[in-house]
């Protein structure tokens, strides 16, 4: 992306000194990349349209049907929903315009949203419509859920990766800190309140998305065509020859291979493969015992929006791990601070269900979160460099599928284990299976062994298989 720069500066040796500095300070401003601040609002929207929706689906089916059952159901037919077409999304992503499927998707959440409310007002919000629309949401969150994270290695450099990650950690922190409360207490109001704000939210994510820079959205493939320059010693014939291919779109052949490649590459190496499989475990696990403990706390409080705080009390501390974050990374080992953003969750678990009261619970989860974003920094910026850009779509969407596919078999079980077992029994359960998670992940060399975050780009080029 900084080839016509380079050549200039080529051109003019004198001023090569001054503007490779301004480049340089530029590049080292997140808010300065050109397409970022669309590109933060509309992942922004995205992503507190699905916090308000992930808390009042399953209070919602049950309010209407009274079980905790078939709110897992729901749950996890959306996850499954997501998990089927994320296996094609990633193929989508990766040969379409980028751009183009943030706007639809904007544009499909109004939709499905604008179904809810219409649902709700009529009284016909029932189980099996509850399915319907989670099903339909989990589709529109499998083709393009991913795409703003797809674009994020298109504009911005490497070596302001992890500070754009823990940023975005910060943003997801501050929408888990105030979603669940206002989504409770909006649902507190009026039932098609939490929906109404997400239609609005859907319309301001489509508009930022169209924002965008058109070279944003625009797939590897094609990039890598437009990178080709004619040579000096090009006849016009062969230019014209060379304009009439970089004006093509990259044919989008849709071939088995094509479409697993990014399982191949999520597990052909045992990093991604172990974060894939044991990572999204461990946090499915923990995401469904914060959902246990909001479902017991409505159960004994009565108030779903004193339920939000037990979100509330996660996204403390991602906030508080946030700001801490990108020096965390620059200073300390990156395989240590992974290790520790494992074993809280699993520690703050344990915790949970030792106290009987709901403020020791929502006390215990304070800290769980807390090296989250550093954790996330460091193994997302070794995912992105390790992957090839043209491939980097699926890779998201492979991991995603496994992660949803983990999440939907969670959900069911944790359901009915709740409603036959009660809250201690799944809460000792669920310990103990992000136990055995966490021994697996430290079991892994290159997991441990992440360093500090200016040897990021060295170390993902050492990752063996």
């Amino acid at each position: 992306m900084n080839r016509a720069h380079t050549e200039s500066d080529s051109q003019h040796p004198e001023q090569h000194s001054s503007q490779h500095s301004q480049h340089t300070n530029q590049n080292n401003s997140l808010w300065r990349q050109r397409g970022y601040p669309q590109w933060f609002t509309a992942d922004t929207t995205f992503t507190l349209m699905g916090a308000i929706h992930g808390f009042v689906i399953s209070l919602l089916v049950i309010a209407e049907t009274g079980s905790a059952a078939q709110a897992g159901i729901v749950t996890s037919a959306g996850l499954l929903a997501s998990g089927i077409t994320s296996f094609f999304g990633g193929w989508y992503q990766d040969r379409f315009d980028r751009k183009k499927i943030a706007i639809s998707h904007g544009l499909l959440g109004a939709f499905w949203y604008g179904l809810a409310i219409v649902l709700l007002i009529t009284g016909n919000f029932t189980f099996v419509s509850a399915m319907i629309l989670a099903i339909g949401l989990g589709i529109r969150s499998g083709l393009g859920g991913n795409v703003t994270d797809v674009m994020l290695r298109s504009f911005l450099p490497a070596n302001i990766l992890p500070k754009a990650i823990s940023v975005g950690q910060a943003r997801d922190a501050v929408v888990e800190f105030t979603g669940p409360p206002i989504a409770g207490f909006l649902l507190g109001v009026g039932k098609i309140l939490p929906y109404t704000v997400n239609v609005a939210l859907s319309l301001v994510g489509a508009i930022a998305s169209y924002l965008l820079p058109d070279s944003v959205g625009k797939p590897a493939a094609a990039k890598a065509k437009n990178d080709v320059k004619p040579s000096d010693d090009a006849t016009p014939n062969d230019e014209a020859n060379a304009d009439a291919t970089t004006t093509k779109t990259p044919k989008a052949r849709f071939t088995f291979d094509e479409l697993i490649a990014g399982f191949k590459i999520t597990f052909s190496m045992r990093f991604l493969r172990v974060l894939a499989t044991s990572g999204n475990l461990a946090f499915a696990v923990f995401n469904a015992m914060i959902t246990v403990c909001v479902w017991e706390t409505v159960k004994i409080e009565g108030n779903a929006g004193f339920a939000g705080f037990v979100n509330t009390a996660v996204a403390i501390g991602v906030f508080v791990g946030a700001v801490a974050a990108s020096k965390l990374t620059q200073k300390a080992h990156g395989g240590a601070i992974v290790v520790l953003a494992y074993a809280l969750p699993l520690l703050s678990t344990v915790l949970m269900g030792a106290f009987d009261s709901t403020y020791g619970r929502i006390a215990a989860l304070l800290p769980a979160m807390l090296l989250l974003p550093a954790g996330s920094a460091a193994m997302g910026s070794i995912q992105m460099l390790v992957v090839p850009d043209a491939k980097l779509g699926r890779m998201f969407s492979a991991i995603g599928v496994v992660e949803l596919a983990l999440s939907s078999a969670v959900f069911s079980a944790v359901g009915f284990l709740y409603e036959h077992l009660g809250y201690t029994t799944t809460i000792a359960l669920g310990s103990a299976f992000m136990a055995l998670c966490l021994a697996h992940i430290v079991s892994v060399r290159d997991i441990r062994q992440i360093p500090k975050a200016a040897d990021y780009e060295e170390y993902a080029a050492t990752i063996t298989q």
